[in-house]
Parts: C-alpha cells; structure tokens; sequence
C-alpha cells in the first residue's frame, strides 16, 4: 500500500498554495494569484473555495491567538487532528450557504469477511450538488533536509492510514471519499543560524517541494501564516510554522 503513495510530481516551490492536478493557486496574505489550468476531470475542483476558507481560517486564528491578549502563543494547526478537521468543516460552513458539514457522524462500516460494522466517519462535506466524506490523519515530521525521501516516506504512511480508513466508508455514503493528512512540519530551533525568517522561508519552500516529489495526492492546501510562522513549542525546541492538506481521493475498496 505504501507504494501508493510516493510518486515523482511537478515542480512546484510555494509558501501558501492550493494545488490541484493541474492548478496552482499562489496565495500571499490577501493576494491570490491563478496559475496553470483548472482540470476538469478532477472530483476535487469544486473544493477550491473551500480549502481557500480554510486557509484563511488557519491564518485568522493564528493572527489573533499570537497577540498580546494570549499568555501563550497559539496555531490552530500544531494541536490534533481532531482540530484540523474542525477547522476544515468550518470553513465549509462560511464557504457558502449552499456548503455544509458534519464531523464524526455515525456510519456503516465495512468488517471482516464482508460484513458491515457501526462506526464513526471524520468529516461530511457537502454542497447542492456534491457529497464528500473524509478520514483524516495528522503528521508533524521533524525536517532534516538531505533526508526527504524517508521523511516523505513517513508522511506517506500516515497517509496511508487515512487511505485504509476511508476505504471501510462504504461507497454510497458520498459521491467522493478523501483520505485526508494534515502535515505540520517541525523545525528544530538551532537548526537556523542569523536571518530566521529568511532561512524558514526557504526550508518550507523545500517542504512542499518534497511533498509534491514524493508523495501522490489530488489536491493539496498549504498555508504558513506569518503571525505563527516561528511559532515554538514549550520547550523552545521546535518551530511549527505552518499546516499543509494533502487529499487523495479513494475510488475502489
């Protein structure tokens, strides 16, 4: 199964994008820049706004939880997984009033030997026209440039995980199902000498440069809000900078 997972991409070097097969939206701040074609084949393009909102959630969030007002700086993005699937379904919500969502609702699941079992499902998105279900699952590599292959590698099996879930959501509960992976990656704080902001940029632009070589997807949605970029744990070990959206969408199983 983890074969599935890493294959060789297009080149693309972005600090905040939604990418689809053959789209690339270039977001900065308020600023969003439309490059490439938009592919009609894709089931996910009509998830554009969507991921945009939810872009724009992740940055509003760490905007205000990054204030003086905060005892401790906050993201959104670096919590759990349960969080960022929140936040995906409220961006939903404030897409439009034809979009809605619903997280861990109760569904039938595939079991053993054919059977079906009761379970619970991560995430409902749906509009007029189209139903989405999503299994999700989060990640928060530690970055050690030189080593990208294995670090990809990880992420693609936890990817994987979500590719085996969605695939006991039977296939008449959406019209797509989405194996869902949130990458937060993590820095080490020494690991960046003088100009911090400079050299973070450039290590995030090499993050999605090997997200996009070694691993498949379908749709991805990455956003390092600037309020939050040097974010640092407790212990002033690690930077969490920002989350990226890998979608990938399950058609057999």
């Amino acid at each position: 199964m983890a074969s599935n997972f890493h294959d060789e991409k297009k080149h693309c070097a972005l600090i905040g994008i939604v990418h689809y097969r053959n789209e690339r939206v270039h977001m900065k701040k308020s600023e969003i820049v439309l490059r490439g074609t938009l592919s009609t084949k894709s089931d996910l393009t009509v998830l554009k706004p969507v991921l945009e909102q939810w872009r724009d959630l992740v940055e509003r969030y760490s905007s205000i939880a990054t204030t003086e007002n905060f005892k401790k700086a906050d993201a959104c993005y670096w919590a759990s997984e349960r969080s960022n699937v929140g936040i995906l379904a409220s961006a939903a919500w404030i897409t439009g009033k034809n979009w809605i969502a619903l997280e861990e609702f109760p569904t039938i699941k595939k079991g053993e030997h054919g059977s079906k079992k009761s379970g619970r499902c991560d995430l409902f998105i749906a509009n007029e026209g189209r139903t989405f279900a999503f299994e999700a699952k989060m990640v928060s590599p530690l970055i050690d440039f030189g080593n990208e292959k294995a670090i990809c590698e990880k992420i693609g099996g936890t990817f994987a995980g979500a590719w085996r879930d969605i695939g006991d959501v039977t296939a008449d509960e959406a019209d797509v199902r989405l194996a869902a992976c949130f990458v937060v990656p993590r820095f080490k704080v020494n690991q960046f000498e003088g100009k911090r902001v400079d050299n973070l940029e450039g290590s995030i632009n090499k993050v999605v440069e090997s997200l996009e070589k070694f691993v498949q997807f379908d749709a991805m949605a990455s956003v390092f809000p600037a309020s939050s970029r040097d974010i640092e744990d407790a212990p002033k070990r690690y930077l969490y900078p920002g989350v990226c959206l890998l979608l990938r969408v399950r058609k057999r199983g």
